[in-house]
């Protein structure tokens, strides 16, 4: 999501775990380490939040399991902003 690079693959937040500790798919980003590392609790810049709506439109469509019953577009972006407003601050960009 973040990274191009093909080396080892790590699991991310998007809203950072720190803030909403949610390990639902809809919250989760494929990464390498130097940029799970570098993100840490940082949010990433809002172009990646389109990003996520678009993937989780997608990933909606096939999930076979519960983790998008409570998900909208309208949510992540609302924790994006709370986030935000709550010390979260930095955009972060690889």
């Amino acid at each position: 999501m973040f990274s191009d690079k093909l080396i080892a693959t790590h699991v991310d937040h998007f809203i950072p775990w720190s803030y909403i500790q949610s390990d639902n798919i809809w919250n989760l980003v494929l990464s390498c380490q130097s940029c799970n590392t570098k993100k840490s609790n940082k949010l990433a810049k809002d172009v990646y939040l389109e990003k996520m709506f678009i993937r989780n439109n997608n990933l909606k469509l096939t999930a076979v399991h519960n983790d998008f019953n409570y998900y909208s577009e309208r949510r992540l972006k609302a924790l994006y902003e709370y986030a935000g407003m709550n010390g979260y601050v930095e955009n972060w960009s690889p």
